[in-house]
């Protein structure tokens, strides 16, 4: 197996190992993502969201965009050149390829919450990198920061965002426990062949 390749596929265990050590995806299991209305005098009343810890929430996303943004070669988009290796097993790429599938179904797809709260009906991809890129993790793209601040000035908004985007993190997490524990396989694999 190319060294490339081994790197890569070590260091795609590696940091789901330590995605994992965040503890991130406790919260949905915590909370569900909920949230309460309390009534107050007259006409009033209090929206409550459940939202992860905006701390836990940044380091987890240091570590989480290696497998999203697109020149990181572990990413979703771009793991599949791993796959002219021609000393990868049949059985790992299909399985990264099914992965790899899954995960672009759902990140182009929407959320109720998305299409019935936010105008243009911003797809989980775009609501990702609209996170990410319009203050969260950099501040780099001015559509983004534009869209995320209107959306950060609405509490409603707001709220629902926050929790939209952190129930995201938490599913593509699942795709990249699943790539983890086929490369796990394929390490070791590969470890047996060369021993």
């Amino acid at each position: 197996m190319d060294d490339k390749t081994i790197t890569a596929l070590q260091l795609i265990v590696e940091k789901a190992n330590k995605l994992r050590r965040f503890n991130f995806e406790q919260h949905d299991k915590d909370t569900g993502f909920r949230f309460s209305i309390d009534f107050e005098e007259g006409e009033r009343y209090t929206i409550t969201f459940d939202l992860p810890e905006e701390k836990e929430r940044d380091a987890f996303i240091l570590t989480f965009r290696l497998f999203f943004q697109d020149n990181e070669l572990i990413s979703f988009p771009k793991i599949n050149s791993l796959s002219q290796d021609p000393d990868l097993s049949t059985s790992w790429k299909e399985s990264m390829s099914n992965i790899r599938s899954n995960y672009f179904g759902y990140i182009n797809g929407h959320s109720r919450q998305t299409v019935e709260l936010f105008e243009g009906q911003p797809s989980r991809e775009e609501m990702l990198r609209i996170g990410l890129y319009g203050g969260l993790a950099h501040a780099n793209d001015p559509g983004k920061i534009q869209q995320y601040e209107e959306w950060a000035n609405d509490n409603i908004k707001a709220s629902v965002f926050e929790q939209e985007f952190s129930r995201i993190l938490v599913t593509i997490l699942g795709f990249i426990y699943q790539l983890s524990a086929i490369t796990i396989e394929e390490l070791e694999r590969h470890h047996k062949l060369a021993s």
